[in-house]
């Protein structure tokens, strides 16, 4: 499966609170940031875990030389709409953007 077409399913089913098939739903977050170009708004399925009660998400985009998209467009603009499991999406201001 294309990444694109998995993230828009892990997306769905998490929306739906669906189990989600090799992944662990309570780790993860929804992150939609603003385009750094687009202007449009990006949704991206995260891994997170709990640092003092917060998600902390790490920017590792599997490995890759690359950074994930939605880091770059966080740098771009810091503002980031959560949505933990459940459900209660929350407005944020993104922090400590390692370099």
């Amino acid at each position: 499966m294309e990444m694109h077409a998995f993230d828009a399913e892990v997306i769905r089913r998490f929306r739906a609170g669906e189990e989600i098939d090799g992944l662990h739903r309570e780790r993860l977050v929804l992150l939609t940031t603003t385009g750094r170009r687009s202007g449009e708004r990006r949704t991206a399925p995260v891994m997170a875990v709990r640092f003092d009660g917060d998600p902390l998400v790490i920017a590792s985009n599997d490995g890759a030389a690359r950074h994930p998209e939605w880091l770059l467009n966080l740098r771009a603009d810091p503002h980031v709409t959560v949505e933990p499991p459940d459900g209660a999406a929350t407005e944020a201001v993104g922090g400590a953007l390692g370099r």
